[in-house]
């Protein structure tokens, strides 16, 4: 149980309590992301490992409603994240059944906040010691406040401009997780609509039909 939380913290990314203006003018631009689509590439260096262990895929953000990643190398595995929680999907498209922890859908929860820059959920579970901006890009270093986190990241940062574009992860064990997103598109309506049934419960536009 608590591997398959730490794999799904890394999705977690990170949420801060609002201390300066630099976090608060990141969240702005970041709760102006529109749904979107773009590509990842994950790289975790275990302590005890001498080589990277890397994966990549594609992420669909529908905004208000949740995040479907989809990892395509070197395995496919497909998660989606919303406000009722995390939901893991079969190469055809089907929901598998699994039980869900209270955890999985904290890390839901946040994930989608940050997203969608939502400052009411993302008070007081991280602290900023770092908030710099070059340019458009902003780069937080986030420390947790929350014991649960704590137990198994001790550092993220975040670096984004008008979207997401990087996290690095910590843990406690020693070990550091580099997540790099690019090549982000605007959903169009049709696209959009493809992805409500990851979140059949959604009754925000344009899953609201």
């Amino acid at each position: 149980m608590k591997k398959i939380f730490l794999s799904r913290l890394f999705w977690f990314i990170a949420v801060c309590s609002i201390q300066n203006a630099g976090a608060t003018e990141l969240l702005k631009q970041l709760a102006e992301t529109p749904s979107a689509q773009g590509k990842f590439i994950q790289s975790r260096q275990l302590k005890n490992i001498s080589f990277e262990l890397k994966s990549s895929g594609q992420v669909t953000y529908l905004k208000n409603i949740g995040i479907y990643n989809e990892t395509q190398a070197p395995i496919f595995q497909a998660i989606s994240f919303s406000k009722q929680g995390i939901q893991e999907w079969d190469k055809q498209g089907n929901a598998i059944t699994t039980q869900q922890s209270k955890a999985d859908l904290f890390v839901s929860k946040l994930l989608l906040a940050l997203f969608n820059g939502n400052q009411t959920e993302l008070v007081g579970l991280f602290d900023i010691i770092d908030a710099e901006s070059k340019n458009s890009e902003w780069q937080l270093q986030l420390l947790p406040r929350n014991e649960l986190i704590a137990e198994h990241i001790t550092s993220i940062q975040l670096k984004a401009d008008k979207s997401i574009e990087e996290i690095l992860i910590r843990t406690a064990q020693g070990d550091k997780t580099l997540i790099q997103f690019s090549s982000f598109q605007p959903l169009d309506e049709t696209t959009a609509l493809n992805f409500c049934k990851k979140f059949p419960e959604s009754a925000i536009a344009p899953c609201d039909s």
